[in-house]
């Protein structure tokens, strides 16, 4: 969680995260009978943008 009061400047931020299945284990019965594990990404990306809509009273983020 974040708080911040609003500003009369603009900011944000922008982020990935990737998952994959390098550092996955097999599970139980694929071990068990030789079975590969099956291949796994994703990506999720995200991003924020706060600003002024008013100087010094409304302020947007998103």
């Amino acid at each position: 969680m974040v708080t911040k009061s609003g500003s009369n400047e603009f900011h944000g931020s922008a982020f990935e995260f990737l998952r994959n299945s390098a550092m996955d284990s097999k599970n139980f019965f694929l071990n068990r009978t030789g079975g590969r594990k099956a291949s796994f990404q994703q990506h999720q990306y995200g991003a924020s943008v706060g600003g002024p809509v008013i100087k010094d009273k409304t302020f947007f983020f998103g």
